[in-house]
């Protein structure tokens, strides 16, 4: 029902006040009791009640809008909506887009290795997972490309993921570190302790069978051992090379760079030469 029919229908002019518009409706109702109440009257003569009901709330509805004080009452309903949500909603959006950012690289990582099957794999890949960051990461691959000239190609990526949570993106990263995980795939990580630990418990890890050769050239703190279950002793599992001149080139802010050799490369006597030069420049 429109608004002119509704107040055609109330017999009200358009400029009705609230006051006046509930006192013709109750006069609408009086009539239509009054209706009831005699025997002899036809049912076409009877005023339709359920339609001016249905006009007195429309034009009811309009009044309260209109009103200053609506408006009034709306606008500090807003007002209070901005101030006590606004982080809230921002926070929600921002995850969306992240989560939206993270499926899309999962999906167009899918795809680019559907397309690409003849690209020669890597000699060595790298990845440098944890609480780091660096302005120019490529300066690293570009640096170890002139240490190991033999190898056609060497990939170092850097995977941001805090130790502590302080920001919403915080919070976001870490909740990316499973998707990471199962989307990377490199021969070597390099990560801090929390990061290495959570690899520790995922088995993530070969064992680096190299420390008799280094073995004076390493301080006992940078050794990672650990004993899996069902093992007898334990293993060298990873090294923490920060003092290596092998990161020279690029300054990577964060803590330690303990290496350690995934447990499912394809690259094992390369991760492990690399391994060796590292530790070969330490300072």
């Amino acid at each position: 029902m429109d608004l002119k029919t509704a107040y055609k229908i109330m017999n009200v002019s358009e400029d009705v006040t609230r006051e006046k518009l509930e006192y013709q409706y109750a006069l609408w109702l009086r009539i239509e009791k009054s209706q009831q109440n005699q025997a002899n009257i036809h049912s076409h003569d009877m005023i339709d009640i359920d339609k001016i009901t249905e006009a007195y709330r429309h034009i009811q509805k309009h009044i309260q809008l209109s009103s200053p004080e609506s408006k009034e009452r709306i606008r500090e309903k807003i007002d209070h909506f901005v101030e006590h949500y606004k982080y809230h909603t921002l926070g929600i959006l921002f995850l969306a887009f992240v989560f939206g950012s993270i499926i899309f690289h999962f999906i167009d990582h899918r795809i680019e290795q559907t397309r690409e099957p003849d690209i020669v794999p890597p000699d060595l890949e790298i990845l440098l997972f944890g609480d780091y960051y660096a302005e120019d990461i490529t300066v690293l691959e570009d640096s170890l490309k002139k240490t190991f000239p033999e190898w056609e190609k060497i990939e170092v990526n850097l995977e941001y993921s805090p130790t502590e949570t302080t920001s919403e993106m915080d919070i976001a990263s870490v909740q990316k570190r499973p998707l990471t995980l199962m989307i990377e795939e490199p021969d070597i990580y390099i990560t801090d302790q929390i990061h290495f630990d959570l690899l520790l418990d995922l088995s993530a890890h070969l064992p680096i069978d190299i420390l008799d050769d280094f073995e004076e050239q390493i301080d006992a703190h940078s050794l990672k051992f650990n004993q899996l279950e069902g093992e007898e002793t334990e293993e060298l599992y990873g090294i923490n090379l920060i003092k290596s001149k092998i990161f020279n080139e690029v300054e990577i802010v964060g803590g330690e760079k303990i290496v350690s050799i995934r447990a499912d490369t394809d690259n094992y006597e390369n991760a492990l030469t690399f391994i060796k030069k590292a530790i070969e420049e330490i300072e």
